[in-house]
């Protein structure tokens, strides 16, 4: 999700990178009442690599995710899968009795970025921000941003960021061109391809590559329509569930809030940006 405002209106006004300290740390949320669990709407959108984490660990398919634990909106015109809230105070489903996060070992990864989020200086480069005002937690100490994210092979995830930020500004981009049934045909081809359809037990960047190359090419191996052409083919498979409205965009990358976790390791990745003044999935590729 992309946010149009200033750097300085939603964070210290500096920008980090992986090597520098930065006032995140948590302290896993000691003493916290998950309040960046609550109330977050559809604002914890998640990537293809959230879900591979989350159907591996939960043992779970997508379809039986979104039946309990997710919501599909349109965000920035395209189909997504966000986190589900639910009951009156608009929970996150993941939270357990003692307002513990169920799954921290595969929390999504905007909810690791919290409360940092991204700032996109242009589609292939990202620093971080610290947002003001988000974190409700008192007394947070320095952490290494790396540190903190706590995601394996770093560099990797970065580029399947970049990779996934351009492809979804790319079909933005074809979308202008497109009636309401070539877009849904498009949408829904990307919410089969790199979501429903199942990860195995192989890396999931290989995966990911594989998918994207196939998705600029024919099952016969023919090019088919890139995301700045007319799709000619309609996915077969759709998702239990229906989006419904369409959020706004804006350059940063911005997780309201951020997911509780269980004593061990800290979260924050907040949405994704154009280089405007300066902006945001421990929840940040507004």
């Amino acid at each position: 999700m992309i946010r149009n405002c200033s750097l300085e209106e939603i964070s210290d006004g500096k920008l980090y990178s992986e090597n520098d300290m930065v006032k995140a740390d948590t302290n896993q949320c000691q003493g916290c009442n998950s309040v960046c669990c609550h109330g977050m709407g559809d604002s914890i959108v998640l990537d293809p690599y959230d879900i591979c984490r989350l159907t591996r660990q939960l043992q779970m398919p997508f379809e039986s995710l979104v039946e309990k634990h997710l919501a599909l909106n349109v965000v920035d015109g395209v189909i997504l899968p966000n986190l589900k809230m639910a009951g009156e105070n608009e929970t996150c489903t993941f939270l357990n009795e003692q307002q513990r996060c169920r799954i921290h070992g595969a929390r999504p990864g905007i909810c690791r970025l919290f409360p940092l989020g991204r700032y996109w200086q242009d589609d292939t480069h990202f620093q971080y921000i610290l947002q003001k005002d988000e974190c409700h937690k008192h007394n947070l100490t320095k952490i290494k941003v790396k540190k903190w994210l706590d995601t394996p092979d770093l560099e990797a995830y970065n580029a399947f960021l970049v990779t996934w930020h351009a492809f979804l500004k790319e079909i933005q981009a074809a979308q202008q061109g497109l009636d309401e049934g070539q877009n849904r045909i498009l949408t829904m081809y990307i919410l089969k391809s790199f979501f429903a359809l199942p990860y195995d037990g192989r890396d999931f960047y290989v995966q990911f590559e594989e998918r994207m190359k196939k998705a600029g090419e024919s099952p016969e191996g023919e090019e088919t329509p890139s995301p700045t052409e007319e799709p000619t083919e309609q996915p077969t498979d759709e998702p239990t569930e229906q989006p419904t409205e369409e959020s706004t965009e804006e350059p940063v990358e911005q997780p309201t809030e951020k997911p509780t976790e269980e004593p061990a390791e800290q979260p924050t990745e907040q949405p994704t940006e154009e280089p405007a003044t300066e902006p945001t999935e421990k929840p940040e590729e507004n």
